[in-house]
Formats: C-alpha cells, sequence, structure tokens
C-alpha cells in the first residue's frame, strides 16, 4: 500500500493536502504533519507516525523545502524505513504523485519525470501571455 506523508514549516502541509483533497473530491488519505505548531519535536511526531506504518508499504514524503529541518529530520527514514524524499512540493507534483496508479510502485525514474512534469507548471504568466496571442481571456 502506498502511503503518501507531507511534512513543512508551519501549516503548509495541512494546506497543501487541503487544496488536494477539494480538487481530488477527497478520500486520497494524504497525511501531513505541520512541524513546529507546538512542543512537540518533528523528531517525535515523524518516530510515532512511522511506527504506524506496515514496513511492506510504499512510503512517500514530500516536503517543502531541500535541506530545511523537516526534510533533514526525514532523511533519516530513507535508510531506516525506505522512504522516498522528495523536497521542493508543489500542488501539481502532490497532484501527480495521488493520480498514480497505487498498485504499481513508484519507480526512481517515475519520479523525476512526475518532479520534472510538476517543475515544468511553474510559469511566469505576465511572460507568457505577452509572447503568445489569444483570442479572448480563456483561450491559454
Amino acid at each position: 500500500m502506498r502511503k503518501i506523508l507531507v511534512v513543512s514549516h508551519s501549516s503548509l502541509a495541512q494546506g497543501f493536502v487541503a487544496a488536494m483533497d477539494l480538487i481530488c473530491g477527497g478520500g486520497n488519505q494524504v497525511d501531513f504533519i505541520n512541524a513546529y505548531l507546538d512542543d512537540t519535536p518533528l523528531a517525535e511526531q515523524l518516530k510515532i507516525y512511522f511506527s504506524k506504518l506496515d514496513p511492506a508499504d510504499e512510503k512517500i514524503v514530500l516536503t517543502d523545502l531541500a535541506f530545511g529541518s523537516p526534510n533533514n529530520e526525514c532523511a533519516a527514514y530513507i535508510k531506516t524505513h525506505g522512504i522516498k524524499l522528495i523536497s521542493g512540493i508543489n500542488l501539481a507534483l502532490l497532484l501527480s504523485i495521488v493520480m498514480e496508479d497505487k498498485e504499481t510502485a513508484l519507480t526512481d525514474e517515475r519520479i523525476e519525470r512526475l518532479i520534472q512534469d510538476a517543475g515544468e507548471a511553474i510559469k511566469y504568466i505576465n511572460k507568457t501571455l505577452a509572447e503568445n496571442t489569444y483570442r479572448d481571456d480563456f483561450d491559454f
């Protein structure tokens, strides 16, 4: 079974999951940890979370910043729990991962492609609009 966890500074993780639920209609069972909102250390939150998972589960963890403290805390679980850790989450990436076939494990190559595609979703719209001619406001 695939388990997806979003971890971030403050409540960003919860926001990503809420936006994903709105778009997808909910029921996708993506977990989140909002770090540093109370006195519970992130290391303890992660320990509790991973202790409840089946070792056979495929574990995908998305964090907000590469080498930020949530990402660094999660990195230890690469070796101990076999997580696939991806930093720099955006909504396009989360949606892509959620929509992947849950019966097939995500290969490293597939994850790299999803990351590339999600990165291409980042656009400076002012420039895009200036470079293209559109017939109306909805023709892009």
